[in-house]
């Protein structure tokens, strides 16, 4: 008779999604907790968690080693480090969740300018990239001078002051 417990909360039920799918139970075997089931942003693929924490040597403790292919980013005072997919395609999309101390970190660690994110001088944009800032808008971001994407497209989102000081740093007016 399957009257009765909608709600699942015998234990062993499993929940099914409204294509029928059984969600899982994934925890990764190091890294940071997983918090609510609700929280997909922390996979590319099921199972497959983007970033792992604790892989620095702090005061003597051996890091957690880093996946195949995953880059250990250190935070400037050395008391957070986590690993870091640094490949072309993962790191634009990594980079942006990471919080400023991380990202500047990873950027270094990783060669690579995190764009359509917040800049706050050149370090932060590694060549051909630079560190354009808007005071009006309490705003800087990396642009490549020479990024027909960014020239094309991504430039209209951002303000009028915003392109005026890219035009004039970029040579374009």
């Amino acid at each position: 008779d399957e009257e009765g417990d909608e709600e699942g909360d015998e234990e062993g039920d499993e929940e099914v999604d409204e294509e029928g799918d059984a969600d899982e139970d994934i925890t990764p075997s190091v890294g940071v907790p997983l918090g609510d089931d609700d929280d997909d942003d922390l996979f590319d693929d099921p199972g497959v968690p983007k970033i792992f924490s604790g892989c620095h040597d702090f005061n003597g403790t051996a890091g957690i080693p880093c996946p195949m292919g995953l880059t250990c980013v250190v935070r400037y005072d050395e008391k957070w480090s986590q690993c870091v997919d640094c490949s072309v395609h993962k790191f634009g999309r990594v980079c942006q969740k990471l919080d400023d101390y991380m990202r500047y970190a990873a950027v270094h660690s990783c060669s690579q300018t995190c764009v359509s994110t917040k800049c706050y001088n050149n370090n932060w944009c590694l060549s051909p990239y630079r560190c354009i800032i808007d005071p009006e808008e309490d705003w800087g971001q990396c642009v490549s001078c020479r990024s027909k994407k960014f020239w094309g497209n991504s430039c209209h989102s951002l303000g009028e002051s915003f392109i005026d000081r890219a035009e004039k740093l970029c040579h374009r007016k």
